[in-house]
């Protein structure tokens, strides 16, 4: 698919800036890397693979791919793949290793595809190690700049869709903030004043509300749980998957402590849930809406 393709460097340099550079590679090591490329790609885009619309919380199994699709994919990227003799080179420093975030190369025939592997500082060979090779029956240290080429792809841009398995691994590479929203303050402000929660302690719960408490607000608002049900009838639902939950004048009431507060937040996401077969109760770290 990308046989003789060039491939890229996508670089967060110290001031901030993004940018893009060219790799300029010997020809054993073009084809390697290219096959790879190739190959991950393929798999990405596998047909028998179910293809699911990103949703938040939930992880694919290994017989499905998240989905975005209209993504804004940066004009750098667009732009090395259109013209990649516009492209500066990449010139390694061996005594301040840039900030790589990902490998990517693509084309736009006969329809868009872009690849890209991310990129860790651990793949670096660095000067406070010894790299070495084996050629000729001896194994020699590498002298200079090295780095280490994984294995497959993290994410495929396929006609303006973009396709991952983990999402830790994509937003490491591009900016999915929008995807994937947390409460925003005022949010966060508003759940803890809601006439059906009580908070002992407001300012502390709101300065102490870390990432996984504000993705749960989120989606606890978004799923109208509270408008939907009473006090009462979440507690009774909580009971029964092992989580008891105070209710207090006709409001939940959040725990000081953060586990059980947490407990109480994964009840009103519906993290718990009860077997059907096996009447056995369980939680869940990933899920997705299903359409009736």
């Amino acid at each position: 698919m990308f046989e003789g393709n060039v491939i890229f460097a996508l670089i967060d340099e110290a001031n901030g800036q993004r940018v893009v550079n060219k790799l300029i590679l010997d020809r054993k090591a073009q084809e390697s890397i290219c096959q790879i490329f190739s190959n991950g790609t393929n798999t990405m885009l596998d047909t028998d693979l179910e293809e699911i619309e990103f949703s938040v919380g939930y992880k694919p199994d290994k017989e499905q791919i998240m989905s975005i699709d209209g993504i804004n994919m940066d004009d750098m990227i667009l732009d090395a793949i259109n013209n990649p003799d516009g492209i500066e080179t990449f010139v390694p420093n061996a005594r301040e290793y840039p900030d790589i975030k990902a490998l990517f190369t693509g084309c736009n025939e006969p329809e868009q595809v872009i690849a890209f592997q991310r990129f860790n500082k651990s793949q670096y060979l660095t000067n406070n190690r010894i790299g070495i090779i084996h050629s000729g029956n001896t194994l020699k240290e590498i002298d200079g700049f090295g780095m280490i080429i994984g294995a497959g792809v993290d994410c495929v841009l396929h006609c303006g869709k973009l396709l991952f398995k983990s999402y830790n691994n994509a937003r490491q590479m591009f900016d999915l903030a929008q995807y994937y929203r947390s409460a925003s303050e005022g949010e966060v402000t508003a759940f803890v004043e809601d006439e059906r929660i009580f908070v002992e302690d407001k300012e502390g719960f709101k300065t102490g509300a870390d990432e996984w408490t504000r993705k749960k607000i989120a989606l606890i608002h978004d799923s109208g749980v509270l408008e939907n049900n009473s006090a009462e009838e979440i507690a009774t639902s909580a009971e029964e998957l092992g989580v008891t939950i105070q209710v207090v004048d006709g409001k939940i009431v959040l725990p000081s402590i953060k586990k059980e507060m947490k407990d109480v937040l994964r009840v009103l996401d519906e993290d718990r849930y009860k077997g059907v077969f096996t009447n056995n109760t369980y939680e869940t770290n990933s899920k997705r809406r299903r359409n009736q």
